[in-house]
């Protein structure tokens, strides 16, 4: 039986070569902010806390490990009980843990920063706030690929949108944790971001009688996948991907990214580029701008740090 998605209402429709904005809601924006203070209250947070120090190497592949691997399992247990709020619970999961992890050391403020790591109450503590954190991340992901579906009808301009907001975020975050002060503005970020996803709940609810069904496995695009390639090679594919993205992130040295402003300029660029990417695949086709994408990266990584001036 061929999966169908709800559609309701898509504020942003793809026609050709340009995007028309619907006067229904303004998806693309309220995307982005999601995800941005998702991002900016995730990685205010660790930033805040374990950046520099011994522990940032476990904390940050827990919350890797949790905030992504259960997604999968999240999104069939969404599909198969629709009235779950993966959104909202999430965001509040979200503010829980980041709240814990950043009371932690007034807990024991007895004791010196740079040696916290070393008392086992603190880590415990800790250790439970970053778990709140990864898996609210993980459920406010599925939200954004569920309402981003619902709307796209077929586009990939709405995910995009939504991906890049992350990107915004995280360099965010980053930025706000080396400012004093700043605590309460991912916190804000986030509570408005519930109160979104709030919003747009009641709003696929108020508005299921003109509901239309959108058949995803009848869509061109799910279509060619399907017919031309097998899903294992497919799977494969993005495997590696995903496998180069994160070695270029986590272990090739790349000269240039070691200053303030070059850290700024890259998360700015990735995110920029995520939006582009979506954008440009509806107007030009994905394969055509993935192609085309990978080609224009490869001079501009082996040859990156001769030409990065800032």
């Amino acid at each position: 039986m061929p999966r169908q998605i709800i559609v309701i209402d898509s504020s942003i429709s793809v026609s050709g070569k340009y995007l028309k904005r619907n006067r229904a809601d303004a998806s693309f924006s309220t995307a982005l902010f999601v995800h941005f203070s998702v991002e900016i209250i995730c990685f205010f947070a660790i930033y805040k806390l374990f950046e520099g120090d011994r522990s940032w190497f476990i904390f940050t592949v827990l919350f890797d490990t949790l905030g992504f691997g259960p997604q999968a399992i999240i999104g069939l247990y969404c599909e198969k009980h629709p009235r779950f709020k993966p959104g909202v619970i999430g965001g509040v999961m979200l503010i829980i843990g980041a709240a814990i992890m950043l009371l932690g050391p007034s807990l024991y403020s007895n004791v010196p920063f740079s040696e916290l790591t070393l008392v086992s109450g603190y880590v415990y503590f800790e250790l439970v706030g970053i778990i709140l954190l990864s898996l609210g991340n993980a459920l406010t992901h599925i939200k954004g690929a569920l309402v981003t579906l619902r709307v796209s009808e077929g586009r990939l301009s709405e995910s995009a949108i939504f991906v890049g907001g992350g990107s915004f975020g995280l360099i965010s975050g980053r930025i706000l944790a080396d400012i004093p002060g700043t605590d309460w503005i991912p916190f804000v970020c986030m509570i408005i971001a519930i109160i979104i996803m709030i919003m747009i709940d009641k709003r696929l609810t108020k508005k299921a009688s003109r509901e239309h069904v959108f058949d995803f496995d009848r869509m061109p695009c799910n279509q060619k996948i399907t017919l031309d390639r097998s899903v294992p090679l497919i799977a494969f594919i993005l495997f590696f991907i995903v496998c180069v993205r994160a070695y270029i992130g986590y272990a090739l040295p790349i000269a240039w990214n070691k200053t303030f402003t070059q850290t700024i300029f890259l998360f700015l660029i990735m995110g920029t580029g995520k939006m582009l990417g979506g954008i440009l695949s509806d107007i030009f086709g994905a394969r055509l701008i993935g192609i085309i994408s990978c080609l224009l990266s490869v001079p501009v990584l082996l040859a990156g740090n001769n030409i990065m001036w800032l």
